[in-house]
C-alpha cells in the first residue's frame, strides 16, 4: 500500500522566548550559581545602564513568517476580519549592566509598548501597503501575549522578577528578553485580486509614520502590574525606549516579507496526517527485470475555489524513508517492518505522460515544479486537477537481485506555491 501522500500546510508559528532575564555569567534560564549553599551567595542588585538593541545589534532578532505566502482571503472566499493570515515571531532584547544594592532594596525591570504616530485611540490593528491586510503586535510570553495599543500610555507589558546578582560580583551584565508576535490579519475591504504578487512591506500611505515604541524602565519595590503606564515611570539609571520601524518588524534580521498571491484550496483530504493511496497486492512475477513497474493506481490532487489566474505549480519530495539510493525518483519503502518488501519502491507519473516519472526532489529541498492545468486561465472560483499514477518499480538495489514479498509501503510530501 502506498500511503500517507500528503501536503503540509505549515507549522503553528512557534512563540520567540518567553520574556526573561540573563544575568551575570549570561546563561540562559536565569543566574548562574555556585554549586554548594548557592542562595547565601546571592544579593539583591540594581541597573547601572541598559540600552534597547535594534535588529542587527546583540540579541534582538526575528523568525521566518509562517506561512510565507498568503491568499484566498478576497474574492469568492469569505474570510472574517481580524483573522490571523501569517505570524512572525520576534524576540526584543535590552542589555545593560547590574551592581549590588543595599540589603534592603528591590529594584525589577518592566518592559511596555504601544503604537506611536497614529491616531491614540486604543486601536490594536493598522491598514498594511496591501489592501485589506493589517498588522497586530501582541507582546510578551505564548498565549498571555497582550495586544500592543495606540495610547498615549505605554502599557506594561511583562514584568521581571527581582534582580538580583552573585555576592562576590562587583559588576555583571544583563539581557531582557520580550517576546513580541507579528501577525498578519484579515481587515476590512478585500485583497487586491489576483493577478501578481503583492509584498507586504510596511505600512498603508496614510500611516507611513506609524511606529512601535517599546520601553524598559527599572521600577524600585513592587514591579508594574501588566497594563500600567510606564510612562510617567523614570529611573535616572534605566529608563530607555526604542522606537522599530513596522518595516523593520515586518522584515528586520533579513526575513522575506510575506506575499499575497491568489491561490486555491488544497483538497481537505490532504490536510492534516494526509491520505492514503491505497496500492494493492501485487504478485513477484509481475517484476521480470530490474526498472519493470507493476500495481499502477491513479489519484488526483485538486485544488479549488481558485483566485482568478492563480497560476498554481507543484513539486515533491520524499517522505521520512527516504528515495532509493540510485534512484532519483523512486520512493523508498518503509524499514520499519523487517518483514518489508525487497528491491522496490514507488514512483509517481503524470497519467498524460505515463512514461516520464515525476521528479522527486532531496529532501528536505523539493523538486522541480510542476504546473498546475489551467496554470495561467484559472477564474475564480475554479478547480484545477493534477492527474497522477503511482507504481511499484524493482530496483534490486538490496543485494541480491530479485523481488522478495511483504508490506511495500512508504510516502511523499507535497507543496503547493503561486506565481
Amino acid at each position: 500500500m502506498f500511503h500517507r501522500l500528503f501536503h503540509r500546510p505549515g507549522r503553528a508559528p512557534q512563540d520567540g522566548p518567553a520574556s526573561r532575564l540573563l544575568v551575570g555569567l549570561l546563561l540562559a534560564g536565569g543566574v548562574a550559581l555556585p554549586a554548594v549553599d548557592a542562595w547565601a551567595q546571592i544579593v539583591p542588585a540594581r541597573a547601572t545602564t541598559c540600552r534597547i538593541e535594534s535588529f542587527g545589534a546583540g540579541q534582538t532578532s526575528g523568525g521566518a513568517w509562517i506561512p510565507p505566502q498568503i491568499g484566498n482571503v478576497g474574492g469568492s472566499q469569505v474570510i472574517p476580519d481580524g483573522t490571523v493570515l501569517a505570524v512572525r515571531s520576534v524576540t526584543l532584547s535590552s542589555i545593560g549592566t547590574l551592581v549590588p544594592a543595599a540589603s534592603t532594596d528591590r529594584y525589577y525591570l518592566a518592559a511596555g509598548a504601544t503604537w506611536t504616530g497614529v491616531r491614540p485611540d486604543g486601536s490594536t490593528i493598522f491598514p498594511t501597503n496591501v489592501s485589506g491586510i493589517g498588522i497586530r503586535l501582541r507582546a510578551g510570553p505564548g498565549d498571555s501575549a497582550s495586544e500592543v495599543q495606540a495610547t498615549t500610555a505605554i502599557r506594561a507589558v511583562r514584568n521581571i522578577e527581582q534582580l538580583i546578582m552573585l555576592a562576590n560580583m562587583q559588576m555583571a551584565p544583563y539581557i531582557l528578553q520580550v517576546s513580541l508576535r507579528v501577525e498578519l490579519v484579515k481587515m476590512g475591504s478585500d485583497v487586491l485580486p489576483g493577478i501578481g504578487a503583492f509584498p507586504v512591506t510596511g505600512m498603508a500611505t496614510a500611516y507611513q509614520g506609524a511606529s512601535m515604541r517599546f520601553k524598559v524602565v527599572q521600577v524600585k519595590s513592587d514591579p508594574a502590574a501588566e497594563g500600567t503606564d510606564l510612562g510617567p515611570i523614570t529611573d535616572p539609571s534605566c529608563n530607555t525606549s526604542f522606537d522599530f520601524n513596522i518595516d523593520q518588524l515586518i522584515s528586520g534580521g533579513g526575513t522575506t516579507p510575506p506575499v499575497v498571491t491568489a491561490v486555491c484550496a488544497v483538497d481537505a483530504s490532504y490536510q492534516g496526517s494526509g491520505r492514503e493511496v491505497p496500492m494493492g497486492p501485487v504478485t513477484r512475477g509481475s517484476f521480470p527485470g530490474r526498472g519493470d513497474r507493476a500495481g499502477s493506481v491513479p489519484f488526483d490532487i485538486s485544488l479549488s475555489n481558485c483566485a482568478a489566474r492563480a497560476k498554481p505549480k507543484i513539486s515533491f519530495s520524499p517522505g521520512f524513508q527516504g528515495k532509493v539510493p540510485g534512484w532519483p525518483n523512486v520512493l523508498r519503502l518503509d524499514q520499519s517492518d523487517i518483514n518489508h518488501a525487497r528491491n522496490l519502491g514507488i514512483v509517481l507519473t503524470r497519467r498524460d505522460d505515463p512514461g516520464k516519472e515525476v521528479s522527486i526532489g532531496d529532501a528536505p529541498e523539493a523538486g522541480p515544479f510542476i504546473q498546475f492545468p489551467q496554470y495561467a486561465t484559472l477564474q475564480d472560483g475554479e478547480t484545477t486537477t493534477l492527474e497522477l499514477a503511482a507504481h511499484y518499480v524493482r530496483t534490486d538495489h538490496e543485494g541480491q537481485g530479485g523481488v522478495t514479498p511483504g508490506p511495500a509501503n512508504s510516502s511523499v510530501r507535497f507543496q503547493v506555491r503561486y506565481d
